[in-house]
């Protein structure tokens, strides 16, 4: 998919699919050939390992309950 942004001009968006039984699940979303898992998988890893494991699971909470408030 290509996206168009005033700003940024034309985005590349390509999907990661896998086939579940039988319907199709996206395992990564990869925006101008950075994937959004492997970014998201490092915040998480530089966290635990500047912080800690549980700081990374109070950092989501309150990222959850911001999102339901």
């Amino acid at each position: 998919t290509t996206v168009s942004d005033p700003k940024e001009g034309l985005i590349s968006v390509d999907y990661e699919l896998k086939k579940q039984n039988d319907s199709w699940q996206i395992r990564d979303i990869v925006l101008d050939d950075v994937s959004l898992a492997r970014n998201l998988r490092s915040q998480c890893q530089k966290i635990i390992a500047e912080h800690s494991y549980d700081e990374l699971l109070r950092r989501i909470r309150d990222k959850l309950q911001e999102e339901t408030s």
